[in-house]
């Protein structure tokens, strides 16, 4: 098992866990491997149902439109004299039994980069 602090180490992971399943013949029912973050290529995976051998089982997914209000927001709230307040970003579990919505967090990331 692999939970990486995010999504780039455990991408290293999970090729690394391929290789070795196709050079060696292990067990893909044995591996987990997920990440945190939401990085488009750990999505693409997930709504592949896991990449290849399907062992790429999760990431944490920030939500980048959250993200984006929160960072614009708060600024504004204090420039124009409003209170301020903390504000919680949750991240969201997306796994392969979900694959829509690995696809709907990518399409919204996409409609943030152009």
């Amino acid at each position: 098992m692999v939970i990486g602090i995010n999504d780039g180490g455990a991408l290293g992971a999970y090729q690394a866990f391929v290789n070795q399943i196709e050079q060696e013949g292990r067990d893909p029912g044995e591996i987990y491997v997920g990440g945190m973050d939401g990085q488009n290529e750990a999505l693409e995976l997930i709504a592949q149902g896991g990449g290849l051998h399907g062992i790429y089982r999760a990431s944490s997914a920030l939500i980048l439109d959250q993200l984006g209000k929160a960072v614009a927001d708060l600024p504004i709230n204090i420039l124009e004299g409003q209170p301020t307040s903390s504000l919680l970003l949750n991240y969201e579990l997306v796994t392969p039994a979900n694959p829509d919505r690995a696809q709907e967090i990518l399409d919204n990331y996409a409609s943030f980069t152009g």
